[in-house]
């Protein structure tokens, strides 16, 4: 990726970024934002209203009607390159062939999911996430079981804390925060509670998540550190934050 093309992504995130928290923003303050041209900062609302990431309003900008697919890749997009190095990582230095492998439903394991498929590792891949269960259905040499519950439109994932007599050498785990004196926590009581029958079914819990992750605190608590003992996140990672975490007896792999 050329630095003017890794530039636009940057933008383009922090756009989604702010209108996730705004209704409408105005070209001034994206261009005051970023210290570039009124020009680029049209460039950046047309590229970003061509995959109906937003809606362009006299003056500006506004958030796009609020549909699941728009709020899935609009989530995705958020942190892309950070979740890209995290799914190389854990593909390449903890996933090993012929084992089974919860991914939990969440972007970074989407990114997991995508890269799986890239390689083709013979592995059992079991998710609750139809869009992770879509790309790994594709493939040739994973096979896939898919759990089922109450579905959930906004995060295209199904939750259960009954998942049954099911059992995986691996859960990779997505997270709203994770935090040394917290724990792990998500944004839903469902969740939580799915989440933790994944952590009871597996030999092994890696949670993931991307340095803005580190010390944030989402509202429902998952578990604290006493069973999820690792977690993978970039190398963009505050290193006052990571010992901290090391500090807890928490072993942080740092994705390059």
């Amino acid at each position: 990726m050329g630095r003017d093309s890794k530039k636009a992504n940057e933008r383009h995130e922090e756009i989604l970024r702010v209108l996730n928290h705004r209704e409408m923003v105005t070209i001034t303050e994206f261009r005051e934002m970023f210290q570039c041209s009124e020009a680029t900062i049209r460039n950046d609302f047309t590229a970003l209203e061509k995959k109906g990431m937003l809606i362009r309003v006299h003056g500006g900008v506004k958030n796009a009607i609020s549909t699941p697919a728009i709020t899935m890749e609009k989530r995705r997009v958020s942190y892309l390159d950070r979740k890209e190095k995290i799914a190389r990582y854990v593909v390449e230095n903890i996933i090993k062939e012929r084992t089974a492998v919860i991914l939990d439903a969440g972007t970074t394991t989407f990114e997991v999911a995508m890269q799986l498929a890239k390689e083709e590792i013979p592995i059992t891949v079991l998710t609750n996430s139809l869009p992770i269960a879509t790309v790994i259905a594709s493939t040739s040499n994973i096979e896939l079981l898919l759990f089922g519950g109450d579905y959930d439109k906004r995060r295209y994932a199904c939750y259960n804390d009954h998942i049954g007599n099911v059992r995986a050498d691996l859960f990779l785990m997505g997270i709203n925060g994770i935090n040394p004196d917290v724990g792990i926590t998500i944004a839903s009581k469902i969740e939580a509670s799915t989440k933790l029958s994944f952590i009871s079914r597996a030999s092994r819990t890696i949670a993931l998540g991307d340095s803005s992750k580190l010390g944030n605190n989402g509202l429902w608590v998952v578990d604290g550190l006493e069973k999820v003992k690792e977690v993978v996140t970039d190398c963009e990672a505050d290193k006052g934050k990571v010992e901290l975490f090391r500090e807890k007896g928490v072993y942080v792999h740092l994705a390059d």
